[in-house]
């Protein structure tokens, strides 16, 4: 389902429903837990945010929004705790797991609850596995539970939470055009003139990656056209460039590092490259690198050419490649040359001689 700026306002509402049901008569045969998921930068806190609004003005039911963190990765049942209210989870996963069904138990009693857990995929392992076995027991409870979280780095536990029979996946997928002008007129309160339109399509729908470059662009002042009212960058082109670049380097020290590594795997290739090479590369099965390649393309850095990838903007190659040092990029360039079977096709800016014409 596509992420817009009308389209958000319909996933809202329709967890909001499912939510609704879900604390209706019991037992119930409908979702009782709902799986937001998406790349970086896709909207899954603003949807939370907006979910969790919603619940607390329209629902008489307690709404607890809790996010985890990198920092919870290292402390069993931390998560788990802080959804349950507990002060302090016991030490043992049993121990964890039978404290955190007596508290559903008692918050049942008080009354309909909504737990929201946001950025799930920190989470400790316990407590993603003791919610995967909570969730079993929500229909016959006034208790909704809905989670968001990247799909990568992958996490057994979430993967078959949101398989469950019981659950509802709602899969965040990059801006159409048209939303990603809308979203565009909604930042800058106006339509967007022809070199800002050309930027905007360079952040290949990622909504996070549209905002970050918007604010960079921002900074220097847009200019309005007399005629239409559209603003467009007042930026020259090289500094609009620099721009994209600023903007894709710091979308891409936000990402996990799978992606970050797919990305410079590709941008030391200098070129579109399909999942085989790369999974020669990598020394991989093709079929191990398509979740992250799914989140690469959703984070809007990465795009399809065919049965090839590559950057969104040519830019985002050279900004990747910029930031990797001489050892780095000789490391990477060995694994491009092993996988194609010729001299590595970049060192240091240049291209090196090769056998091989592309």
């Amino acid at each position: 389902m596509s992420l817009g700026i009308s389209t958000r306002r319909e996933l809202v509402e329709e967890v909001v429903e499912g939510v609704s049901a879900a604390l209706g008569p019991k037992p119930s045969s409908g979702a009782d837990v709902f799986a937001v998921t998406g790349s970086a930068g896709m909207g899954k806190t603003h949807l939370l945010t907006d979910v969790a609004r919603r619940l607390r003005a329209e629902l008489d039911a307690t709404v607890r929004l809790t996010t985890a963190e990198e920092l919870t990765t290292w402390h069993p049942g931390s998560v788990l705790a802080q959804l349950v209210a507990q002060a302090q989870p016991p030490a043992d996963a049993a121990g964890q797991l039978t404290a955190a069904l007596a508290a559903l138990e008692e918050m049942s009693a008080r009354g309909p609850h909504v737990l929201l857990l946001d950025d799930a995929q920190l989470a400790d392992g316990d407590s993603l596995a003791a919610l995967h076995r909570l969730s079993l027991e929500l229909p016959r409870l006034p208790i909704a539970l809905v989670i968001a979280w990247r799909q990568v780095p992958a996490r057994t536990a979430l993967a078959m939470l949101a398989s469950a029979v019981n659950a509802r996946e709602v899969r965040l997928q990059p801006l159409s055009e048209d939303e990603a002008a809308g979203l565009t007129r909604v930042c800058i309160g106006a339509a967007s003139g022809p070199n800002l339109r050309g930027a905007v399509a360079a952040t290949g729908g990622n909504p996070g990656l549209l905002t970050r470059l918007l604010n960079q662009v921002g900074d220097d002042g847009f200019r309005r056209d007399p005629v239409d009212g559209a603003l467009d960058t007042s930026q020259s082109a090289d500094e609009l460039t620099r721009a994209l670049a600023r903007t894709a380097v710091g979308h891409i020290a936000v990402l996990d590092p799978q992606i970050r590594q797919l990305a410079e795997l590709i941008a030391t290739w200098a070129r579109p490259v399909d999942i085989a090479d790369l999974a020669r590369a990598r020394r991989q099965h093709p079929g191990e690198l398509v979740p992250a390649i799914d989140a690469a393309v959703g984070t809007g850095i990465l795009g399809w050419q065919g049965d090839a990838l590559w950057f969104t903007a040519d830019v985002y190659a050279t900004a990747v490649r910029a930031q990797l040092s001489g050892p780095m990029l000789r490391l990477i360039s060995d694994s491009v040359a092993s996988a194609r079977g010729a001299v590595a096709p970049v060192l240091d800016g240049r291209r090196e001689q090769s056998n091989d014409p592309a």
